[in-house]
């Protein structure tokens, strides 16, 4: 997280969309397709 947030700072943008979520279950994240996340 604060590999992104710092990112995230330093690039002057004050939205970022990273593409991966967890919503349907917490701590298994998915990106906007639906395919896992994987070798992280």
């Amino acid at each position: 997280n604060t590999l992104i947030a710092d990112y995230v700072a330093k690039s002057g943008f004050f939205r970022v969309f990273i593409g991966v979520n967890d919503l349907e279950r917490e701590g298994q994240y998915v990106f906007t397709d639906n395919t896992p996340l994987q070798n992280y």
